[in-house]
C-alpha cells in the first residue's frame, strides 16, 4: 500500500472542466462526482507508482498506467 500525504478528501480533479466536459455532453454533474473520480484517479495513480517502484525507476509515467 502506498502512504499518501495528501489529504484523503483531497480532489485531483479540476471541477470546472469535469463539469464543462459533461455539460458539452447534455448532461448534468452530481455533487459526489468529482471526489469520486478522484479518488479513482489516486488509486491509478497509486497503482503506477508500484510499477515504476518496481522498475527501479522514479518517474512515473503514462506506460506506468
Amino acid at each position: 500500500m502506498i502512504k499518501r500525504k495528501s489529504n484523503p478528501g483531497e480532489v485531483l480533479i479540476v471541477v470546472s472542466k469535469l463539469k464543462g466536459y459533461i455539460a458539452g455532453k447534455d448532461m448534468r454533474t452530481g455533487g459526489d462526482l468529482a471526489e469520486a473520480l478522484s479518488e479513482k484517479v489516486k488509486e491509478l495513480i497509486d497503482q503506477a507508482i508500484v510499477r515504476t517502484k518496481a522498475h527501479k525507476q522514479q518517474t512515473v509515467t503514462s506506460k506506468d498506467l
